[in-house]
C-alpha cells in the first residue's frame, strides 16, 4: 500500500475525465477499461455522455487531492449493483488502490442502494484485477470462451 493515505470517493467532475482518458493510451486497453462499444480513440470531453455518466453512478478516487482510480456503479437489475469501467492511474497501479476503489464503491452501493449482489466483469487474463477481485470475495459465475471475459459476483453479507 502507499502509506494508507485517506482515500476519498467523491462523484467524478469533469476535470477527471481528461485524466482518465489519458490513463487509455490504445485501443485494447479501451476495449478492456470500457467494452467493446466505446470508440477508440475518443474526445475526452465526450467520455461522460460516451459512459453514460451520472452524478449517482460515476465516481473518481483520491489519495489526497490526486486522481489515482475511476469507477462506475450499475443497476442493471433490482438487488444488483454492477462496478463497470473500474481503472487506476498506471503509475499507482500494484499498491491495492483497485481493491480500496472497490472497497470504496461497494460501501457506498450498501449505504446508498442496499443491493443484495454485486457484479461485474473482467478478462480472464487480466490476472491482477482477477486477483483483486477474488480478494474481495468475488467469486466466478460465468465465462464467455468466445471473448475471455468472466462474470464474477459477490453476495451481499446481510
Amino acid at each position: 500500500m502507499l502509506n494508507q493515505p485517506p482515500f476519498k470517493l467523491r462523484t467524478a467532475q469533469a476535470s477527471d475525465y481528461a485524466i482518465v482518458g489519458s490513463w487509455i493510451t490504445d485501443a485494447d486497453g479501451c476495449r478492456r477499461w470500457a467494452g467493446p462499444r466505446l470508440p477508440f480513440p475518443f474526445e475526452v470531453t465526450d467520455l461522460p455522455a460516451l459512459l453514460n455518466a451520472t452524478l449517482d453512478t460515476t465516481f473518481s478516487l483520491l489519495d489526497a487531492d490526486r486522481l489515482v482510480g475511476f469507477g462506475q456503479i450499475l443497476t442493471p437489475a433490482p438487488g444488483t449493483v454492477h462496478l463497470a469501467r473500474i481503472i487506476v492511474d498506471p503509475a499507482a497501479r500494484g499498491h491495492g488502490l483497485g481493491a480500496t476503489l472497490c472497497q470504496l464503491l461497494m460501501a457506498h452501493a450498501v449505504s446508498t442502494m442496499a443491493p443484495s449482489r454485486f457484479t461485474l466483469r473482467v478478462y480472464s487474463d487480466n490476472a491482477a484485477a482477477v486477483k483483486t477481485y477474488t480478494g474481495l470475495g468475488f467469486v466466478t459465475v460465468d465465462a464467455d470462451p468466445a471473448t475471455a471475459v468472466l462474470l464474477m459476483q459477490k453476495l451481499v453479507d446481510r
